[in-house]
């Protein structure tokens, strides 16, 4: 039995067909004298991050517990210092011509406020883990990094459109539909514990433009994002939403071109 397959071996091997030397010339790139590299200089970013959703979304909540969680998270920790912050986030909601001199200090721990009419609703926020909102990819110069892990949480303060609002400000003219939003908040995630560190994104965002909804279901959000350690930036992000399932999916871009 062993000198028969002995032999099989042998058999198999000299009936192997010989190999083109030429047949993986596919493989080879075309040459690049060829081609031509006119055009602009492209530009480079320090740090970009890529964000996806794709769980189900029944809108952002308001949960004091989890709100003031987050907040501790990123530094503030006690009530005094969480209603400073949100004072500036009034601050930035009156750059759109609102007037916010109704909301107290207690509104900005838990409150629930309605303006403009009832057309706006003001309240903290947080985003639900149920969205399955998490960081899959970070680049650093010549590096990258994904993540099977790295949750992000999403909280702030909100100004929810209730119904379809004009705005005439220097920061926004235009419409808003009702289902949109004006956000200032922070992104939050601890990336170590996936490799062992205790490293933390912390990023604090501000609405650019209203975010609102496109084609029926499809939600668009454009932000200012600022970092200590990345600088300021903009995130694009385009989310498709099924009003009937709640089921939503889409993916975010925050791109960082300079360092302070």
């Amino acid at each position: 039995m062993p000198h028969f397959r002995s032999v099989c071996l042998v058999l198999v091997v000299l009936s192997a067909p010989a190999v083109d030397a030429n047949h993986f010339d596919w493989l080879h790139r075309h040459n690049t004298n060829q081609c031509s590299i006119d055009g602009p200089e492209l530009g480079v970013y320090d740090h970009t991050f890529i964000f996806v959703m794709d769980g189900i979304f029944n809108g952002i909540y308001q949960d004091f517990e989890q709100f003031s969680h987050h907040q501790k998270c990123a530094g503030r920790v006690d009530n005094q210092s969480i209603i400073e912050e949100g004072k500036k986030a009034l601050q930035y909601f009156t750059e759109y011509g609102f007037d916010m001199s109704t909301i107290t200090d207690l509104d900005l721990l838990d409150g629930r406020v309605t303006l403009e009419g009832s057309n706006l609703l003001f309240h903290p926020f947080c985003l639900h883990t149920e969205t399955k909102f998490r960081i899959m990819m970070e680049t650093d110069g010549h590096k990258s990094r994904f993540y099977k892990r790295a949750a992000l949480y999403d909280y702030g303060w909100a100004l929810e459109i209730m119904k379809e609002t004009s705005i005439n400000s220097s920061r926004y003219t235009g419409t808003v539909g009702a289902g949109g939003h004006i956000l200032y908040g922070e992104y939050q995630s601890l990336t170590g514990l996936e490799y062992g560190t205790k490293d933390m994104v912390l990023i604090h965002y501000e609405t650019q433009d209203p975010n609102s909804y496109a084609g029926g279901h499809f939600y668009v959000s454009g932000l200012r994002v600022y970092s200590d350690i990345y600088g300021e930036g903009q995130s694009y992000g385009l989310y498709d939403f099924d009003q009937e399932t709640s089921k939503i999916n889409g993916r975010e871009m925050l791109t960082f071109p300079r360092r302070r």
